[in-house]
């Protein structure tokens, strides 16, 4: 008689079947906290029906360098879609550097080179794509108003940084909602007895306001939002600040209050200094008067201020340059087996004393 053998389920199995990633599935199996209870009761279930039965802790395997033998130019390809470039980054965005140190960091652990290219437009992005000049590629999607296009669907594919609700990829993404819960959580802590948001309108920073807001409508504390459209003059070599827009509307927010101290959240660090130079104006004391936490830890905008903000979130803009290529890794292994994935990416608060 022949002996028929069962088929051992695997991790891709589950993830197939309950329609979620490889990692999500792995986080359940080694019982993550970053699992929603809903979540995990959906793939807990799946694994049941399945008798899928994990390896002891000790011998699973995660991608491994040797599993990358198959690729044909060892490359990965960041491409810079909107309209700047490499130059830009490196010299006017240091939170975007940080997250290419991160990519860097990991390619280098696998074995894989990277290449910067700039895509202007849809048109563009695509042409880069379709070449198959690299592995795989990962966007970084500065232009915020235009989409990836749905074509992007048919290549590795994984979108970092900002903000990426519907994308047809993975991306990996800072968690603003987050961000702006921790920030209205510091500033409460200092009894500031009114607050301020401050920074741009796009929806990036909006995230990062609605959940300060929330935060403090629960405690019943007043909020002025001062979400400025012209607030940072931008181009292809110019990234600054607009400082009369801050006057303009910071000057009357300010005069209207007359509680203290107040609690200020720059939603993003090159807002920061200018903030400084028109509170010193007012008369007003950092960390006496205003208590400012301010947004990404990009260093350059923050190291000569004195004092330091009281408090800074990091966005973990080089963890999220690592996870990317991670992420990128594994949708290489399993091509589009899976459905995409977009993983948050919780920030954390750097108290002044550490910075």
């Amino acid at each position: 008689m022949t002996k028929i053998s069962k088929k051992v389920c695997s991790l891709t199995d589950v993830a197939k079947r309950a329609g979620v990633a490889v990692s999500t599935v792995s986080r359940v199996v080694n019982s993550s906290p970053l699992v929603s209870e809903e979540l995990r009761k959906k793939v807990e279930k799946v694994i049941e029906e399945m008798d899928y039965r994990p390896e002891p802790r000790g011998k699973r395997k995660g991608v491994r360098k040797d599993s990358l033998h198959n690729l044909k130019h060892k490359l990965v390809k960041v491409v810079i879609f909107g309209p700047y470039d490499s130059l830009w980054i490196t010299n006017y965005a240091p939170i975007y550097s940080y997250a290419l140190h991160g990519i860097d960091e990991r390619l280098g652990q696998y074995g894989l080179k990277r290449a910067i290219v700039a895509a202007n437009s849809a048109d563009d992005l695509m042409k880069i794509l379709e070449e198959k000049s690299a592995d795989g590629y990962l966007v970084l999607k500065t232009n915020i108003r235009d989409q990836l296009p749905d074509a992007v669907s048919k290549y590795p594919v994984v979108a970092f940084m900002g903000l990426h609700e519907c994308l047809p990829c993975d991306r990996v993404v800072p968690d603003g909602h987050v961000a702006g819960a921790c920030a209205a959580g510091f500033l409460k802590e200092k009894g500031c007895e009114f607050f301020i948001a401050i920074g741009g309108d796009q929806d990036v920073y909006t995230h990062r306001t609605v959940s300060f807001r929330r935060s403090l409508q629960a405690s019943g504390l007043p909020l002025v939002e001062l979400q400025l459209a012209d607030i940072v003059r931008g181009g292809n070599r110019m990234h600054q600040v607009n400082r009369s827009v801050i006057s303009k509307h910071l000057s009357p927010a300010l005069s209207g209050c007359g509680k203290r101290p107040i609690g200020i959240f720059s939603l993003a660090d090159i807002v920061t200094p200018a903030l400084y130079a028109e509170l010193a104006e007012l008369g007003l004391e950092i960390n006496r008067d205003v208590f400012i936490i301010s947004c990404n830890n990009e260093r350059p905008y923050l190291d000569s201020l004195v004092p330091q903000p009281s408090a800074v979130i990091d966005i973990q803009a080089e963890h999220i340059g690592r996870r990317a290529v991670e992420m990128l890794i594994r949708r290489l292994e399993v091509r589009d087996s899976l459905p995409y994935e977009m993983v948050r990416v919780v920030p954390s608060i750097v108290p002044a004393e550490s910075c």
